[in-house]
């Protein structure tokens, strides 16, 4: 297993940080979290150790404003930045490993976040799927 940790700019040049967990072997897929509302990307070691052994690396970000990302904390001054920063960050994620296959895999917050930014007709064609939990009605 290989933990890195980086940053990139996101909307507006905000620095962003996330982290990417590579298993040893053949890569089946990538899972890319989304987290939800007052989360950071160090909350989803169950997703880590569930997926990793099975071959899935994990790309996880700090949305704006939330774990080591700059922003004030959980502040967004439009819904649209999320989307924004989470293409920019697909599109890191997509650099580093080709055509592999990427699932959003949203929780909470980061569920309508994943769900917004996979209905656009623009990244349907980019993604393999969509996995979301607590998602709120």
């Amino acid at each position: 297993m290989e933990h890195t940790e980086g940053r990139f700019k996101g909307h507006k040049t905000l620095n962003l940080y996330y982290q990417c967990w590579q298993p040893d072997g053949e890569l089946k897929a990538i899972l890319l979290v989304v987290h939800g509302l007052a989360e950071h990307s160090g909350r989803y070691a169950n997703l880590v150790n569930y997926f990793l052994p099975k071959g899935y690396a994990i790309w996880a970000l700090d949305h704006r404003g939330h774990g080591k990302s700059e922003g004030l904390r959980g502040y967004v001054e439009r819904f649209s930045d999320y989307l924004d920063d989470l293409k920019t960050f697909f599109d890191v994620v997509r650099s580093e490993h080709g055509d592999t296959k990427i699932f959003l895999v949203g929780h909470s917050m980061g569920a309508i976040i994943a769900t917004a930014y996979t209905v656009a007709v623009s990244h349907q064609q980019e993604l393999a799927g969509l996995i979301v939990s607590g998602v709120g009605v």
